[in-house]
């Protein structure tokens, strides 16, 4: 049993109805407790605040529960031995692809700022004038 199913079932007493009580209880779909049940995923401080309240238990020892701290080596191993590379490569592929979307919309986004600049400018100086 890994120390984070030893965490779910010490505070609910079975895995996935505890992970279902925990999303309810932070807010979030089950499936973000999911992913960082199985490791695919790291809570964020935020998170890691609130995990230790719930669980009653430090901050540091709810990192080192989750993962925090493991090597890119360790991390990497699981990945593999979890048959999860296609998978992690495919995220990353479509965030970077996001990113470059995004990217685009806020150049396309600050040439119409700089039209609208103009424009303003123009009509100020003609109320100006008047």
């Amino acid at each position: 049993m890994t120390k984070v199913e030893m965490l779910f079932q010490e505070k609910y007493g079975k895995v996935r109805g505890g992970q279902v009580k925990l999303a309810k209880e932070l807010g979030v779909e089950q499936g973000v407790i999911n992913r960082w049940f199985n490791g695919t995923r790291t809570p964020n401080t935020d998170y890691i605040l609130k995990l230790s309240k719930i669980f009653k238990k430090p901050e540091a020892e709810i990192k080192e529960i989750f993962g925090y701290g493991k090597n890119f080596s360790q991390t990497e191993e699981q990945n593999i031995s979890d048959g999860n590379i296609k998978n992690i490569s495919n995220r990353k592929t479509q965030k970077i692809n996001q990113n470059s979307s995004q990217n685009n919309d806020i150049e396309i986004l600050k040439k119409d700022i700089e039209i609208i600049k103009l424009k303003i400018d123009k009509i100020y100086s003609k109320l100006k004038i008047k």
